[in-house]
């Protein structure tokens, strides 16, 4: 599925499924997504704000120009994607799963995360609070003393 210049508001869209589609200047606000599939898909100047995307999948997905504001994203799986242009501003984070995905050039010092699954190799140049750095550390299996 193709969407471009779509703007969707206060919509229960949950259990979506755009699996290997493309959306093309396209705003989510005020949405609920839990469990939706945007897997292998193409999101290219898209915004997320005040969205719930608990348990949404994002695998293989590539990023370009995207932002999620104020999301709830607990249990998102971000496996492979591609990340370019692309923002997390006071997100929930927490038991996202990023294997596979740079994390470099990323930001996530004023979201929130307890856990999170990533490779160290995906860690490389995310910038994080020295809070989420003891987080990530214990996470990795460092004993901290």
């Amino acid at each position: 599925m193709d969407l471009t210049d779509v703007r969707f508001e206060k919509s229960n869209l949950s259990n979506l499924s755009l699996y290997s589609s493309t959306l093309h200047r396209v705003s989510f606000h005020d949405c609920k997504l839990t469990g939706a599939d945007l897997s292998d898909s193409l999101l290219h100047n898209v915004l997320f704000e005040n969205c719930v995307l608990d348990l949404a999948g994002f695998s293989f997905t590539k990023f370009k120009a995207v932002n999620f504001t104020n999301c709830e994203l607990t249990g998102a799986e971000f496996e492979s994607a591609d990340f370019k242009q692309f923002s997390f501003q006071k997100c929930q984070l927490t038991d996202c799963l990023f294997s596979n995905t740079s994390l470099n050039g990323l930001d996530f010092t004023n979201c929130h995360f307890d856990k999170l699954t990533a490779s160290i190799d995906s860690l490389k140049g995310l910038k994080v609070t020295e809070e989420q750095a003891l987080k990530l550390a214990t996470l990795l299996g460092i004993v901290i003393e």
